[in-house]
């Protein structure tokens, strides 16, 4: 069983290690990155250069160091840090680039937000499912108004409460996993927020007998948070003890491929830890040092 410590630095490293191998075919379909790739299961040296990540990491990052700084959730310091971010955004989506400035313009993070149903909120909320797991009120307050922040629409919202309540049952979870008690204590932390996604995560179970593909293609795998989510999830139940095999069936699902691969990345390195995530994906990857001594940190928070 890895130690709390490495499931913090496991979840962190995960999400930079999917977001870095994803972008590079962000937006492709499976069958052009098949035909480009074979399988993509190495860090490439293109766009940003091999082992760079984009906005859902550098995102992840800003949050962790906030509850760092503040030891615990403070919404004013996050959304300093926030307002910080369009300095130096790579790849960043619209609703998180919008509010943002309208952050850095001096507009509150209660008026910030965008009606966006996207997955920029649900992409970069790994490190509060750490902090705060065994404490799902706590949880949800924080996550709610890191969501609102950015993304307003309850779908989003209830995305991003999904990613950090599954980070926070890898990180408690004792026995063998159970995809059933797994995803089901997911829809039922969700559903007061949006019954619609809810219920998707619940239906994830009826998929797993089906071909891959032809479960994708039910799911979906747009940036829609309605896809991102529900997708990632999927690949993780699918191989919940092998952090490679979920990460490469994620980068060569198609579509939203950093931001499916960074969430999954989130989840599976929370329950699998460190030690799971190979080194030729964790030795190129940018400011790793950085990001293990965050992990550290923050497990040392709690």
């Amino acid at each position: 069983m890895p130690s709390l410590k490495s499931k913090f630095i496991g979840s962190l490293i995960g999400v930079a290690v999917g977001d870095a191998l994803g972008m590079v075919v962000e937006g492709w379909s499976a069958g052009d990155i098949r035909a480009t790739y074979g399988v993509l299961k190495e860090m490439q040296d293109q766009r940003f250069g091999p082992g760079r990540y984009t906005d859902d990491t550098q995102m992840t990052l800003l949050i962790a160091e906030s509850l760092l700084d503040q030891k615990g959730f403070d919404s004013e310091d996050l959304a300093k840090k926030f307002a910080r971010w369009p300095l130096f955004a790579r790849g960043g989506g619209y609703a998180c680039t919008v509010a943002c400035n309208k952050l850095a313009q001096g507009v509150s993070w209660k008026e910030s937000g965008v009606d966006s149903a996207g997955c920029g909120s649900a992409m970069r909320v790994a490190p509060i499912g750490l902090f705060f797991h065994g404490r799902p009120d706590e949880l949800l307050e924080a996550v709610r108004i890191s969501s609102l922040m950015t993304h307003t629409d309850p779908r989003a919202v209830a995305g991003a409460l999904a990613v950090a309540h599954a980070v926070s049952l890898c990180i408690s979870w004792e026995g063998a996993f159970d995809p059933r008690v797994f995803l089901s204590s997911i829809a039922s932390f969700i559903a007061p927020t949006s019954h619609d996604l809810s219920e998707k995560v619940n239906g994830l179970l009826l998929l797993q007998d089906k071909p891959l593909e032809e479960a994708m293609e039910h799911i979906g795998v747009g940036g829609f948070v309605m896809e991102t989510v529900p997708a990632a999830l999927f690949y993780f139940i699918l191989s919940p003890d092998d952090f490679e095999t979920g990460m490469i069936n994620a980068v060569n699902g198609g579509g939203d491929t950093d931001s499916i691969a960074a969430i999954l990345g989130g989840i599976s390195g929370a329950y699998n830890g460190i030690e799971a995530i190979p080194d030729r994906w964790v030795k190129p990857l940018e400011s790793r040092k950085r990001i293990v001594k965050l992990g550290e940190e923050l497990s040392g928070l709690v």
